[in-house]
C-alpha cells in the first residue's frame, strides 16, 4: 500500500522539479540567440552558471521525486533509471563547460564575426560572410554536441522511469511527459524540440500535483 505522506513530498518535489525545468529552458533559450543579437552582453557566462546550477536543481529534484514514488510503491526501477539519466546529463554538461573554457577564445571570434555579419546590408547575398558564418559551425557542434548526445541516451531511462511511474500511479500523464521529453531532446537541435521540453515540463507539473493530491485524500 502506498504511503501518503512520501507521496505528497514526492508530489512537491516533483511540482518544484517542472517549475525548475522552465526556468532552466528560458535561462537556456536566452543563450541560444546571443550570438546573433546586435549588442549582446560582454560576457555571457552569469546565463550558463544560472542555467547550469538551475539544471543541476532540477535533476536533484526529479531524483528525490522519483525517490520517493519508488519508496511508496516498491518499484527498484525507477530510482536506477533516474539516477543513471542523471549521471549522465552531469557528464555531458561538463564536458560541454570544459570544451566551452578551452575554446573561450574562438567562441569570442565567432560572436564578433556574427555581429558583424548580421550588420551587413544584404547579408544573405554575401557569399564571403556566409562562407565565413559556416565556418563556425564545426566549433558549435564541438561545443554543443556532447550535452546534446549524453542527454539523448539519458532521455531513455528517464522515459522509462516516467512510463513505470505512470504504470504504478496510474496517471496516464507521465507517460505523455517522458514521451515528450524524449522527442525534446532528439528535435533539440532544430529548436522545436525547446517546445517540446517546456510542454514536457508542464505536464509533469501536472502529474505530479495529480499524485500529490491523491496522497492528500488517502
Amino acid at each position: 500500500m502506498s504511503d501518503p505522506l512520501r507521496l505528497a513530498r514526492a508530489g512537491s518535489y516533483g511540482i518544484r522539479a517542472g517549475l525548475y525545468g522552465i526556468i532552466a529552458g528560458i535561462l537556456w533559450l536566452g543563450i541560444v540567440p546571443f550570438p546573433f543579437t546586435a549588442s549582446p552582453p560582454s560576457d555571457p557566462s552569469i546565463f550558463l552558471l544560472l542555467a547550469l546550477f538551475a539544471q543541476i536543481y532540477v535533476l536533484v529534484l526529479l531524483d528525490n521525486a522519483f525517490s520517493k514514488v519508488e519508496e511508496s510503491f516498491g518499484i527498484k526501477e525507477i530510482s536506477l533509471s533516474v539516477r543513471t539519466a542523471v549521471l549522465l546529463i552531469v557528464a555531458g554538461m561538463g564536458i560541454t563547460v570544459g570544451v566551452g573554457f578551452w575554446k573561450a577564445e574562438e567562441l569570442v571570434n565567432m560572436r564578433y564575426a556574427l555581429q558583424s555579419y548580421m550588420g551587413v546590408e544584404d547579408k544573405w547575398l554575401s557569399d564571403a560572410g556566409f562562407r565565413e558564418v559556416m565556418g563556425f559551425a564545426p566549433l558549435l557542434l564541438l561545443v554543443l554536441l556532447p550535452e546534446w548526445f549524453f542527454s539523448l541516451v539519458a532521455a531513455f531511462p528517464l522515459r522509462r522511469a516516467y512510463q513505470r511511474t505512470a504504470e504504478a500511479t496510474g496517471i496516464p500523464r507521465f507517460r505523455t511527459a517522458g514521451n515528450l521529453l524524449l522527442w525534446g531532446i532528439v528535435l533539440a537541435p532544430l529548436f522545436i524540440g525547446f517546445l517540446l521540453l517546456f510542454v514536457s515540463c508542464l505536464i509533469m507539473i501536472v502529474a505530479f500535483a495529480k499524485l500529490r493530491t491523491a496522497a492528500e485524500k488517502a
